[in-house]
């Protein structure tokens, strides 16, 4: 979980070398983004921490709602979405965790993942970022569906895709 810039790129570097797939968290702290994107891993999650997650932002994002959609408009932003472009990384947004719990509690902090989440996902797909179904939600007997469902409809109303391209994400893509 915690992984420094320096140990990124090697790791990713040896899976390659054995034919195997790596997978990250956008933001392992206290390497920043970006360096996840510079490795070139295979695979990120949670297009929510593209802002990373320092103590300092977490902290501010607690107490009030202060995402706005011109963060994903940064230099910082678009020069990691064009290192994810240029390594053909897949983004595994995992849309709806955010979502549920900003649904559910209200809460500051999960209202600001959740809208940063959707709109890096957005700028992701139209700079051409295969994207990745994944939800991060264990399936409960009391959803009528697998969560996937409802990662497939936030990539659809939320994210902007298109339907055809929601199920690729949930079946192709991933």
């Amino acid at each position: 979980r915690h992984v420094s810039s320096k140990l990124l790129a090697p790791l990713a570097s040896e899976a390659a070398r054995q034919s195997v797939m790596s997978w990250a968290h956008l933001d392992v702290f206290p390497a920043p983004p970006q360096s996840v994107a510079d490795a070139a891993v295979n695979v990120v999650s949670h297009a929510a921490y593209f802002l990373g997650r320092g103590r300092p932002l977490q902290e501010r994002w607690e107490k009030e709602v202060l995402y706005s959609p011109e963060q994903v408009e940064t230099v910082q932003a678009k020069q990691l979405i064009q290192t994810l472009a240029d390594n053909d990384v897949l983004l595994d947004a995992t849309l709806t965790i955010f979502d549920r719990a900003a649904k559910r509690t209200q809460a500051p902090y999960y209202v600001n993942v959740d809208r940063a989440g959707i709109h890096f996902t957005r700028a992701a797909h139209r700079a051409g970022i295969a994207i990745v179904a994944g939800t991060d939600q264990a399936i409960s007997a009391d959803d009528p569906m697998p969560p996937v469902h409802d990662e497939m409809t936030l990539l659809v109303e939320r994210a902007g895709l298109a339907p055809v391209e929601a199920i690729q994400a949930a079946t192709f893509n991933g």
